[in-house]
């Protein structure tokens, strides 16, 4: 498709490829904000350092140094599990550089203990002596969480309210 057709495409999913025929031509995907062309990225990022262009604090970094997770800088609210969704990628509930974003989803259990050993290394990020939701569910209507006054986690009913604080992929 051409970049005009490619421009056009919205909403365009997180994820989507395609192939561009005019222009620089090639692969491009949409990363949630923009197209970006396959192969382009050479910049290299580090672990627990804050980049404004990502959105956030890198709590995980792949070997190369060019993906991983970034953690919002904020928290986007106190609800229970269910409307945790509601509150993720709403602009209001991040600071100006994460809410550019719209790729927001809660950490699983494995991002929450990245979060906490944050929080524990001088809290750069600024996270509550709370405790927070995790994408992983435990049974029909638990789910796990961390305590990161104590460092446990623990399963939960999902209608309790809890901290609710995003992480997102690059």
């Amino acid at each position: 498709m051409t970049e005009t057709q490619r421009d056009a495409i919205f909403p365009a999913a997180t994820g989507l490829m395609i192939y561009q025929t005019d222009g620089t031509v090639g692969f491009y995907y949409y990363n949630g904000s923009s197209w970006t062309e396959v192969g382009a990225t050479s910049k290299t990022y580090e672990l627990n350092t804050f980049y404004a262009e990502l959105g956030g604090y890198v709590i995980d970094i792949n070997s190369d140094g060019k993906h991983g997770v970034i953690l919002a800088m904020q928290d986007q609210g106190y609800d229970n599990w269910y409307n945790a969704n509601n509150l993720l990628n709403n602009p209001d509930n991040h600071d100006t550089d994460g809410a550019q974003f719209k790729n927001w989803r809660l950490p699983s259990k494995r991002e929450l203990n990245l979060m906490y050993l944050s929080y524990l290394n001088g809290n750069p990020t600024n996270l509550a002596r709370a405790t927070y939701w995790s994408s992983s569910e435990f049974k029909y209507n638990y789910a796990w969480l961390h305590y990161f006054f104590s460092g446990q986690q623990d399963d939960v009913n999902k209608v309790n309210p809890f901290n609710i604080r995003t992480v997102r992929s690059f």
